[in-house]
């Protein structure tokens, strides 16, 4: 029996998966050298500047004449410290370790589905449950980086003093980050509809 040829976007898809997951391997070995080199004090250079996993919202207050005061405020996704606290940056850097992990082992959990995809095998228990540990896992992401956020602001942020600069928010239902659950439910979903296509699939090999 002769095997069909995977689908041209499966094979592309595939490839760049792959790459996508070297380089997280590469770019993980590399974060973890520099943990390394961080916490026996020989890297002097390491975190010159530090993003931190929380949002806020900056308040700076001006004059447009001696009448008129002005305030200028602005959203920020990421905040960016510079020449942070080594305490600080060697519990940062730990946490962004995880967090490469994590992600480098979710691209090699999808990059074993697509291989099954690209193989012909789509509908199966294998790929049901391969989408079920991806969503698992982006729930688990999201409730240790939920957590991780509030603690940077509660413990870090919210103690910060600047001179011309006031933080005007940052706390729990602001910095949710809610991307990470909505994947996670739509990748479950996604393997409700395996599961469905897998009975459908079965039956008709039944009723052949």
């Amino acid at each position: 029996m002769e095997t069909k040829k995977p689908l041209l976007s499966i094979r592309i898809i595939y490839w760049v998966i792959n790459v996508l997951f070297w380089l997280l391997i590469v770019v993980s070995f590399f974060r973890l050298f520099d943990s390394i080199l961080l916490y026996t004090g020989i890297d002097t250079n390491v975190g010159t500047y530090l993003h931190l996993p929380v949002s806020v919202t900056i308040q700076e207050t001006g004059h447009l004449n001696q009448n008129t005061t002005l305030k200028l405020i602005t959203y920020s996704d990421y905040s960016k410290i510079v020449d942070p606290p080594v305490f600080i940056e060697k519990k940062i850097a730990i946490v962004n370790l995880f967090f490469f992990l994590i992600v480098t082992y979710i691209f090699w959990i999808f990059r074993k589905f697509i291989k099954n995809v690209k193989k012909g095998e789509i509908f199966s228990i294998n790929n049901i449950s391969l989408l079920k540990k991806i969503s698992y896992v982006l729930v688990g992401v999201w409730l240790v980086s939920t957590v991780f956020a509030q603690f940077i602001y509660f413990y870090f942020i919210n103690h910060i003093q600047l001179d011309n600069v006031k933080i005007l928010s940052g706390g729990f239902f602001y910095n949710l980050n809610l991307d990470l659950l909505w994947n996670a439910l739509i990748i479950w979903v996604l393997a409700h509809i395996f599961i469905t296509g897998l009975k459908l699939q079965r039956e008709k090999d039944l009723t052949i």
